[in-house]
């Protein structure tokens, strides 16, 4: 009688366990944990980000990076892709859209169909331009740093890659040194190829924008 009711009960127990979504859910969540990448020769981040299915800002924020600069042999933790039950990832606002007039030097920003702001932007310098396209905001940093030119660039919204770089949206570069680059230009090509506005301008904007956001870039 005792191994009778003892195996009734392990068969009620396993039912429970299979027959119940939270638990199987719960069991997939703790299996998808986040693990370690070696940096290899010729790796990049977004391409690390693309290879392993992460959006580049995740993979940022997982290794708390300031600089975008990797090297053969670092270590990087791959955020997990599963989202843990009650947490709904951000989705893109549909009614928000970024334009970009490369021969304007003007950047217009709109909301359920009608223009709301606009900004003074600099785009890319000759031999830097701005490139133009469709895009999203893909990746959103409060404070990005350019490795290839040791500066600062706040606000950061980046929008698509050029090679190891990302190129984005962002405010008046800063140097080392506290310095605001480029203040006298706004209004004219001089960046190497993102779209920079004021420092207030791009705050704003940063504030606005959510990943996702389109950004059509026009001449």
């Amino acid at each position: 009688m005792k191994i009778i009711t003892l195996t009734l009960l392990l068969v009620s127990l396993l039912g429970q366990i299979f027959a119940s979504p939270s638990i199987v859910n719960a069991a997939a969540e703790t299996a998808a944990t986040d693990f370690v990448y070696v940096v290899k020769r010729g790796d990049s981040l977004s391409a690390i980000a693309f290879r392993y299915g992460v959006s580049l800002n995740a993979l940022v924020q997982a290794n708390r990076l300031t600089r975008w600069v990797i090297q053969p042999g670092q270590q990087l933790t791959i955020p997990s892709r599963t989202v843990s039950s009650g947490v709904k990832p951000a989705s893109p606002a549909k009614n928000k859209s970024i334009y970009v007039s490369i021969s304007q030097q003007r950047m217009y920003v709109y909301e359920n169909g009608a223009q709301i702001r606009s900004y003074v932007v600099s785009t890319g310098q000759r031999g830097h331009e701005t490139v133009p396209g469709n895009y999203r905001v893909k990746t959103r940093l409060s404070q990005a740093w350019g490795s290839a030119w040791q500066f600062w660039m706040p606000s950061w919204l980046g929008i698509y890659d050029v090679g190891r770089y990302e190129n984005g949206i962002h405010a008046l570069p800063v140097n080392t040194s506290g310095q605001v680059l480029w203040e006298g230009s706004l209004g004219a090509p001089a960046s190497y190829g993102c779209v920079v506005l004021r420092g207030s301008d791009a705050a704003q904007l940063y504030q606005w924008a959510d990943l996702g956001t389109p950004v059509i870039i026009r001449y």
